[in-house]
């Protein structure tokens, strides 16, 4: 993970418009949540795996790897001499990450706080 990581960030925070100043206010969470980012993708992408019955060690790593971003997969099957199938599911499920990043919402709270609280009408 090194240069090419910074790489796909970069791509991906342009993508977003990420604003510089603002990603450094984020401050501790925001270094948090940078660190966590590819670990928790890469842990339910191998749940996903295992939910799926994969029980040998180079699948679930090379679907696991593939949830961090989809590039990552087929590299990490190469050099783990994964099949072929693997590493489509490995790219499905990156390509699957990515949408879902893209189209959800950033958390419950933002859709919740649209909704406002109207008064009930008045029984006159």
């Amino acid at each position: 993970m090194g240069g090419a990581m910074l790489r796909d960030f970069a791509i991906v925070a342009t993508a977003f418009e990420v604003d510089v100043p603002e990603a450094r206010r984020a401050g501790l969470l925001g270094v948090l949540a940078l660190g966590l980012g590819p670990v928790i993708p890469f842990i339910l992408g191998a749940l996903t795996a295992v939910a799926f019955g994969y029980t040998d060690a180079v699948g679930i790593t090379t679907i696991g790897a593939g949830a961090v971003p989809h590039i990552v997969g087929p590299v990490t099957g190469a050099a783990l001499g994964a099949d072929s199938a693997v590493m489509a599911l490995s790219i499905a499920t990156g390509v699957t990450k990515a949408v879902m990043v893209m189209v959800a919402p950033p958390s419950p709270s933002s859709s919740v706080s649209t909704i406002r609280a109207r008064p009930w009408p008045s029984a006159a």
